[in-house]
């Protein structure tokens, strides 16, 4: 999906035109919000945590749980045994 699609569906709200404007647009929106004040940004982690389902401890298990059947796959020690030596 491409980025001008996520922002026609409501996935993503604010779009830039090339990569290289991507560091100038995060600072840009870090500061936003932290101006927030502690209160705002804790609110919003909440409300983040909820619809990302990170705060559901029983999907975080399952994740967990997959991580580690994943990682420890031949495959997968192999490539990052390959990316530590980088």
């Amino acid at each position: 999906m491409t980025g001008r699609r996520a922002h026609e569906l409501g996935m993503v709200d604010r779009l830039v035109e090339k990569a290289g404007d991507l560091d100038a647009a995060t600072a840009e929106l870090v500061e936003r919000l932290g101006t927030g004040g502690p209160m705002a940004m804790a609110a919003t982690k909440g409300l983040l945590n909820d619809l990302d389902g990170s705060g559901d401890g029983q999907l975080v298990r399952r994740g967990a749980e997959l991580s580690a059947r994943v990682l420890c796959t031949a495959a997968a020690q192999e490539a990052l045994r390959a990316r530590r030596k980088k």
